[in-house]
């Protein structure tokens, strides 16, 4: 069970970092942020590396460039879970 969301199993879930409207993609190669307009596009990152110093410098560096970063969880629920 996952403390994020009490259906979702951390093994049938990934997180990507929305900006606005868009997905956070990747860092250019002058440093500029990349996005995506569709989770296609997204990079995806799991529960294993959001604890990680280097995901911590990530968002840092978003907040830093001016971006309001907010995390979303994606993952599958059972249609039994959900239909009571």
């Amino acid at each position: 069970m996952n403390l994020l969301h009490p259906f979702f199993d951390d093994k049938e879930e990934v997180l990507v970092i929305r900006i606005g409207n868009r997905y956070f993609a990747n860092f250019g190669k002058a440093g500029r942020v990349q996005t995506a307009w569709s989770l296609a596009g997204a990079t995806t990152y799991l529960h294993s590396q959001i604890n990680c110093p280097q995901f911590h410098e990530l968002i840092r560096k978003l907040g830093s460039k001016g971006k309001e970063p907010i995390l979303l969880v994606l993952g599958t629920i059972g249609v039994e879970e959900v239909i009571v």
